[in-house]
């Protein structure tokens, strides 16, 4: 049977009047005007930190601010939640069909959603339940599904996930396994589909039906794996190349990698590139699912290189829901061949020394180490390829 990660906040319970009086009660403690209680709701679901941020418009208060909400949930917040109405019933159909492979798989903190499980009376339907580090670690999902699945021995290839949030969707995909997408929640319908979810769930009363359904498609799926092309993009191509950079970008932050300014990202950005045909995109059917730039010259990162030899790579995207599935590959060997047809011998890039060891296993040959003469502290790595 197959292992099943569920979200809590906005499918297993209601956390809105705890989560939205703590994060007023936060703010205020910082002397900032909460907003309405309606226009905090966004804040359930995705990491507390970034939430955090994203509402104070920087990284400054961040800790004051977590430290005042949990300091809020611990004297009671936990309390304000409800459970909705049938849970308890498909935990335990999900049960009896699953063998019992139940885990809570949420970003809230550890501590809290243990004590959440607990006082709802749900922790008899689970074998085990994992959230974030209370220091942040694991707050992203598709970090925690990896260390569930590590702790649990769980064969992704015989998983299934439930939530309410693209979150929960796109980490899932990250590791090749399918989310049923609950609409009592907090993520719209079309927030679900669009990032990918296999099949949406209307009442706790549907859940096992539902799971049933999501694994025999994505089995199906996986005996017709989708055909990726690739091609120069043009203006038109804007608003999903911009898309897929800023959730790049925001991804790698979040990893601690930061090394895109997703302001330039725009629409001037795409459209210089994809007037010199430097805008490569792939595609799989109608979406276009990555993306790269590819230029004959990179005076910022290779000064030092003669002109005419190679073809410089940049900013390689790939949507999170097709992370791990061929798109960067497919990207390099077109900018490859592309790069081998203007009549450069070489395909070069830098990166971020965290990422170092992804360009390795995508076939590049480590160059060098260089320090930027502008910015002697920004350290990254340089490689090659021959074409």
């Amino acid at each position: 049977m197959a292992a099943l990660l569920i979200d809590l906040d906005g499918t297993l319970i209601d956390p809105a009047p705890g989560i939205v009086a703590g994060c007023r009660f936060a703010l205020n403690s910082l002397g900032r005007e909460a907003p309405a209680g309606d226009d905090l709701l966004w804040m359930i679901g995705p990491p507390i930190r970034a939430s955090f941020a994203r509402l104070l418009g920087g990284d400054a208060q961040v800790e004051a601010a977590i430290a005042a909400y949990r300091a809020y949930i611990a004297g009671g917040g936990l309390t304000e939640a409800e459970i909705y109405q049938g849970v308890p019933e498909a935990l335990a159909a999900l049960q009896d069909a699953h063998d019992g492979a139940l885990f809570v798989w949420t970003s809230k903190s550890a501590p809290f959603a243990r004590a959440t499980i607990e006082s709802f009376g749900l922790a008899g339907y689970f074998r085990g339940i994992y959230g974030a580090e209370l220091g942040g670690r694991l707050e992203d999902k598709g970090d925690l599904m990896e260390h569930v699945l590590r702790s649990e021995r769980l064969d992704p290839g015989n998983a299934c996930a439930i939530g309410d949030r693209s979150f929960d969707v796109v980490a899932a995909l990250r590791h090749g396994i399918p989310t049923v997408g609950v609409t009592w929640g907090y993520g719209s319908e079309a927030e679900l589909r669009s990032a990918g979810a296999k099949r949406l769930c209307t009442a706790p009363s549907g859940l096992s039906l539902a799971v049933s359904e999501a694994l025999a498609l994505h089995g199906s799926s996986l005996e017709r794996p989708a055909e990726t092309s690739v091609r120069i993009a043009g203006d038109a191509d804007a608003p999903e190349v911009i898309s897929i950079l800023h959730e790049a970008a925001a991804w790698m932050a979040r990893k601690g990698t930061p090394a895109w300014d997703i302001a330039t990202l725009n629409q001037d950005f795409v459209q210089a590139f994809a007037s010199r045909s430097e805008l490569i995109v792939a595609s799989q059917g109608q979406r276009i699912v990555g993306v790269c730039t590819l230029s004959p010259s990179d005076p910022d990162f290779w000064p030092d290189a003669p002109d005419g030899v190679a073809a410089y790579l940049h900013k390689l995207a790939v949507r999170r829901t097709h992370a791990g599935g061929g798109v960067s590959s497919a990207l390099i060997a077109a900018c490859r061949e592309i790069a081998r047809q203007r009549g450069r011998s070489r395909l070069r890039l830098d990166c971020h020394p965290a990422l170092r060891g992804l360009y390795e296993r995508l076939g590049f040959v480590h160059y060098d180490t260089f320090r930027p003469r502008t910015d002697a502290s920004f350290v990254v790595e340089r490689f090659e390829l021959e074409t």
